[in-house]
């Protein structure tokens, strides 16, 4: 998302809601759920998906006896699953002039990272120590904490998948049976892929207002690249499928602008649940609370491509004031390329 063209997030008056004292992040009392708030059809309402198709054939025939070596599909025993998907996780061609975030000092200023060596070697570890220091609020908390972290400036919900104007509170989800119903609280790492681990699912960093039709429709989906769009919600993301080889998977696909927030997201979500994971399911995108190769790839070009804005900077801002914990790679862009794997 680029920094001069989204509208400016609220400021941060009301930084407080019910960030409690204690340390380590503790899960909330279990609340009543929230059985008014039903799915459309498509399954869960919290889940994140993505479609990438870059099939790029350009096999030039020549006669050369070394041709075959540059054959994309070899017989290789290692190359499986993961090079069937290899187009859905890949990435778009944009206009971005922009390169990867450099070596700088950073877009914060506060002392939340003191104590915090970015050359060390322990680094993904150091942070994951840090931002497992704080309070969860509760599920139904959720609804008022949107209220600090996504206003836009004319008070509505800002809805990453959409271009609905959503009143808090009274349009919450909520009935709905068409676009432009509800908003409801999408969890970007599916609650299904944690197995509803308590903490994840109240982990306001990780969970956006979004519009309840387009959360359904994403369900559970991954994020990538969409060769064939299935659905095309108001602000262009899309859900559909990607194809390489014999293999089909059904993504969701959010808007340039925001492919870089659902980046640095999953980033946070790797190494905040560092080593606490057992539980947590496996699928095309990510093994526990590791993103796997291909995918984090494709997430690393979508946080350069998309740099941090001030929309990101203001609800950090917001969610420490609830919970107590910050996304360093917001703040940090730079540290992404600090940390190998997540």
């Amino acid at each position: 998302m680029n920094a001069g063209t989204k509208p400016f997030l609220i400021t941060g008056a009301a930084l407080l809601l019910v960030r409690g004292p204690g340390a380590g992040c503790s899960s909330p009392a279990t609340d009543s759920g929230d059985s008014a708030s039903p799915r459309a059809p498509d399954t869960e309402s919290d889940t994140d998906t993505d479609a990438d198709s870059d099939a790029d054939s350009d096999a030039d025939s020549d006669a050369d006896s070394d041709a075959d070596s540059d054959a994309d599909s070899d017989a290789d025993s290692d190359s499986d699953a993961d090079a069937d998907l290899s187009s859905c996780f890949s990435t778009r061609e944009t206009d971005s002039a922009e390169s990867s975030p450099t070596d700088d000092p950073g877009l914060y200023s506060g002392t939340y990272y003191v104590g915090i060596d970015p050359l060390s070697s322990t680094l993904k570890q150091d942070l994951h120590d840090l931002v497992s220091d704080c309070d969860y609020a509760s599920y139904d908390s959720l609804w008022d904490a949107f209220q600090l972290s996504d206003a836009r400036t004319d008070g509505t919900v800002w809805d990453i998948y959409s271009n609905e104007d959503f009143t808090f509170v009274e349009d919450q989800c909520g009935e709905y049976s068409a676009e432009g119903d509800c908003y409801n609280r999408e969890h970007s790492w599916p609650r299904s892929w944690s197995n509803d681990d308590s903490s994840m699912k109240t982990d306001l960093l990780q969970i956006y207002p979004v519009d309840g039709w387009d959360n359904g429709k994403r369900g559970d989906l991954p994020y990538g690249i969409v060769d064939t769009p299935q659905w095309v919600t108001s602000n262009g993301s899309l859900t559909g499928t990607c194809q390489q080889g014999a293999s089909t998977l059904e993504v969701f696909e959010p808007i340039d602008d925001y492919k870089g927030d659902i980046a640095r997201t999953y980033f946070y979500v790797a190494v905040r649940f560092l080593g606490q994971d057992a539980s947590w399911d496996s699928n095309e995108m990510v093994q526990g609370a590791d993103i796997l190769p291909q995918p984090e790839e494709m997430l690393r070009q979508w946080h350069a491509d998309d740099p941090v804005s001030q929309k990101e900077l203001e609800r950090n801002d917001a969610v420490q004031g609830v919970q107590g914990n910050r996304n360093p790679f917001i703040d940090h862009p730079e540290w992404v390329s600090r940390i190998d794997d997540f």
